[in-house]
């Protein structure tokens, strides 16, 4: 009897098992995520040659979305635990005000993220951007829907739902929006979309909601797609020139703080609307 006691004390717990991913798999998936554009992308190379402005364009397209596709359909493949992931586009159950809010939040977020371009950044721009908007239905397509669900589905369905099991929400949103800010690449781009990423990953965690990420993730390209559209392509200006465009400062403060405002009081009503899952909670 007394044996069977000192055994019990002296058992080792059980290791704790994590969800995938954990934050160093999450790595591992953007390290997967990013040598799938390189393969795709030398693959292409010799159709990036051709003379025909069109061909490059599409193939362009091509490399940046099929990577993104490859990048999933490996992890799925290669990746035990990723089969395992359920992909829920809905939430059990969907808020009709959440969407509703959805226009205030992107507008809002939108005017508070042109603080990024007052940051020490290189200067560069991109230009498969500024040739893209050249075919305003095909940078639609890829803009305003391919690239919101595909990315959602591998930075908030994939990384971040796994992570919010294994880590605090502060922590797990962080790291998500961290990845998806590297995938922009161009340094002004890869801040301002960082920022995007926070503001998605929380409306993940509140709504349990892809598609209120993809929604909110679609309408926020679109109203880059539409500046696209501006000539001269006012998505890609300069920075001294970007600079040059903005506000007075009193106009600007006074926007950016209704911006804020706006952005604050929307949030607010989308935290009483919602309520995080118990499994995500726990982790709180």
């Amino acid at each position: 009897m007394e044996q069977s006691i000192l055994d019990s004390e002296t058992q080792e717990p059980e290791p704790k098992t994590y969800a995938y991913p954990t934050v160093a798999e999450s790595w591992g998936a953007l390290g997967w995520f990013l040598l799938m554009s390189l393969v795709v992308g030398i693959v292409a190379v010799p159709l990036f040659l051709h003379d025909s402005p069109t061909r490059r364009m599409i193939t362009l397209v091509s490399v940046s979305e099929l990577s993104k596709v490859l990048a999933l359909v490996f992890l799925l493949w290669k990746v035990p635990a990723v089969r395992r992931v359920r992909l829920r586009l809905l939430a059990s159950r969907e808020l009709p005000i959440v969407y509703m809010l959805l226009p205030v939040l992107v507008l809002a977020q939108l005017v508070l993220r042109t603080l990024v371009v007052f940051l020490p950044l290189p200067d560069w721009t991109n230009k498969m951007l500024t040739e893209l908007h050249q075919w305003p239905v095909l940078s639609f397509v890829v803009v305003c829907i391919t690239a919101p669900i595909l990315e959602e589905l591998f930075f908030r369905g994939l990384l971040l739902s796994g992570l919010l099991k294994n880590y605090s929400p502060r922590k797990s949103i962080i790291q998500s929006s961290l990845l998806f800010g590297i995938i922009h690449l161009y340094p002004m781009h890869a801040v301002s979309a960082m920022v995007l990423g926070l503001f998605l990953g929380w409306l993940y965690y509140r709504t349990q909601s892809l598609g209120a990420c993809i929604v909110a993730h679609s309408l926020n390209n679109m109203i880059g797609w539409t500046l696209m559209q501006q000539p001269p392509n006012a998505l890609n200006e300069s920075k001294a020139e970007m600079l040059r465009q903005l506000p007075p400062p009193l106009q600007l403060t006074l926007l950016l703080l209704a911006a804020a405002v706006l952005f604050v009081v929307a949030c607010r009503r989308v935290q009483q609307a919602t309520e995080p899952t118990k499994l995500i909670e726990s982790n709180l």
